[in-house]
């Protein structure tokens, strides 16, 4: 006898239809996340862009004694501020082109910028030159809008807030001692300031003649901005080092000086003034290169004075970061000059012009970066590094 079959009502579907949702759940979660990761990550790097562009605005060395009435500081804080802006424009994050908020980026300075601890607060008068810039982008209802989901509106979740914050900073001390190099030259100028007279202007803003002097603007050269126009004739809170020539405290009424073998011909000043030193000049001065600093400082030999056929050399390089050499004293005169080297400073030249005794040479302190330097204790230099001064913090 055949068993008759029973038909059962599958209850599969109620089934599926409680798994869709928690099916649903999970691949809103995963590609919604996804999402947001991502998200996260683009406006990280927008901070970080952002931040790094800052601080590379207050590179611009401190000169003491006229810190307000100069609005040196002002100036650092408002070029760090509009240039971190600017590279967060050319950023974007889920497709939104970014804008970063005048409150969002904060400018100001910490003693150890790398303290996790302390909180970056503004920079008010009296405090030392601003060296950190924090900047915090957003994709939220406060700024660019929040981050549209996707599969999570089944869920009621339309969209998501974010934020990314990124500090910068720009370290101020020097520890450059000298210059040794095997592939590159040194970004060295074959002229020589008398370190009494640095030291003076680095502390009181007053040029040798006795006054403080703002008339140019000068900034780091960049792909958009080039030397030599990245030099014009307007004050930017920053004084220019006057007097450079002439000198009369140096022989031949000029600092300038040897960053090789020994030469008075004009055509291998030029080629200095031009291209800074090579490896094989530098190499003269021994096995570890050029090395000057207060305790163990370098002796050079002076060239013949400065020239009238050098000066279209020296305005060939206007803009450019160049590094000079600074002594304590010197010692005979003319080809047979030798200078005692202590140290060097970072500059770049903003003007070069006249002849004969009408010559007039005029430079501004700038940060430069030169990757031959040496560093070590006891440097005598100001504004000058070995690798980037600037980086990331928290």
């Amino acid at each position: 006898m055949e068993r008759s079959r029973v038909k059962r009502r599958g209850a599969v579907v109620v089934l599926v239809a409680i798994l869709l949702v928690a099916l649903l759940a999970m691949v809103s979660f995963c590609v919604d996340f996804g999402y947001m990761v991502r998200v996260n990550a683009e406006l990280q790097n927008a901070a970080d862009a952002a931040a790094l562009a800052g601080a590379c605005e207050l590179m611009s060395p401190q000169i003491g004694g006229i810190i307000d009435s100069s609005g040196q500081a002002n100036a650092k804080i408002a070029a760090a501020c509009s240039e971190a802006q600017r590279i967060a424009l050319l950023n974007s994050a889920g497709s939104v082109n970014l804008s970063l908020l005048s409150n969002d980026a904060v400018v100001g300075y910490m003693a150890n910028p790398t303290d996790q601890q302390q909180t970056l607060t503004p920079w008010s008068s009296g405090d030392p030159m601003p060296n950190m810039i924090q900047v915090l982008m957003r994709r939220d209802n406060t700024a660019n809008t929040p981050v549209d989901l996707f599969f999570a509106r089944v869920l009621g979740i339309n969209t998501w807030s974010c934020t990314a914050r990124a500090t910068a900073a720009f370290q101020q001390v020097s520890n450059v001692t000298g210059f040794k190099s095997s592939s590159a030259n040194a970004k060295l100028l074959p002229i020589a300031i008398d370190v009494n007279y640095w030291n003076s202007f680095v502390t009181t803003g007053l040029s040798p003649d006795g006054t403080v002097s703002d008339s140019y603007s000068a900034s780091l050269p960049t792909s958009t901005n080039s030397a030599p126009h990245n030099v014009t004739a307007a004050g930017d809170g920053i004084p220019e080092f006057n007097n450079v020539y002439p000198h009369n405290n140096s022989p031949g009424n000029f600092g300038l000086v040897g960053i090789g073998p020994p030469s008075s011909a004009t055509p291998t000043f030029q080629t200095w003034i031009d291209n800074g030193a090579s490896p094989t000049d530098l190499s003269f001065f021994g096995s570890n290169g050029l090395q000057a600093t207060p305790s163990q400082p370098a002796i050079v030999n002076g060239g013949p004075g400065l020239k009238s056929d050098l000066v279209s050399n020296l305005a060939g390089v206007v803009g450019q970061p160049r590094i000079v050499p600074l002594f304590s004293s010197f010692s005979d005169n003319g080809s047979n000059t030798e200078y005692t080297i202590v140290g060097f400073a970072g500059i770049t030249i903003v003007s070069a012009t006249g002849s004969g005794s009408s010559i007039q040479v005029i430079v501004q302190p700038i940060a430069v970066t030169d990757l031959t330097a040496t560093t070590g204790n006891g440097s005598g230099s100001s504004f000058v590094y070995s690798s980037t001064p600037i980086g990331l913090t928290r």
